[in-house]
């Protein structure tokens, strides 16, 4: 019963202490939102975007350039072929274009928001590197539950002490959004 008991504790204390890691995270307004693998999902966080009234631009081929006067870059990681056929390029290229708006962004002092909300269906060998691009830099990571099943995303930003956000469902991402980037 003791080391239960202590357990319990260590569990409540370590959420708790995950809880003020993001509580004091926050971002600026206008965010860039792009996919990195050219997946549908980054047109569904923009529209979260909207629905929290948080000021964002939706550019799934972004560059660089894109990032003037841009606060915050925002990073929706999954591998779409369909999505990548349709924008005319191949994987080689797209992560290409990623690892270099990531180093832009990283040159320009804008922080990165890592958002993975494709689930079990954008995980895998086919995601990994756009997820390893957009997480490499991340200042806040948000994810949902069931993309986080196997604990990568628990595991890596702990490693990299970046604060982590899971979601049970989307509507939880608006929320989320309100308190990441306050009314400014």
């Amino acid at each position: 019963m003791k080391n239960l008991k202590i357990v319990l504790l260590a569990a409540f204390v370590s959420l708790a202490l995950a809880a003020c890691a993001w509580a004091d995270v926050t971002f600026e307004q206008p965010a860039l939102v792009t996919t990195a693998g050219q997946s549908i999902e980054a047109a569904t966080v923009d529209f979260h975007f909207q629905k929290a009234k948080v000021k964002s631009i939706l550019e799934n081929l972004a560059r660089p350039d894109k990032l003037e006067g841009v606060k915050t870059l925002v990073i929706v990681p999954g591998h779409s072929l369909k999505g990548l056929g349709s924008a005319g390029i191949d994987e080689t290229a797209e992560l290409e274009r990623v690892k270099k708006l990531v180093a832009a962004a990283v040159e320009k002092n804008i922080p990165i928001v890592c958002v993975h909300i494709g689930g079990k269906a954008r995980r895998g060998v086919n995601s990994q590197p756009f997820i390893e691009a957009a997480l490499e830099h991340a200042a806040c990571c948000i994810v949902y539950e069931a993309g986080n099943e196997d604990g990568y995303f628990t595991d890596y930003c702990s490693a990299h002490n970046i604060p982590l956000i899971t979601m049970a469902k989307s509507a939880f991402l608006a929320k989320n959004l309100v308190t990441l980037f306050p009314n400014q």
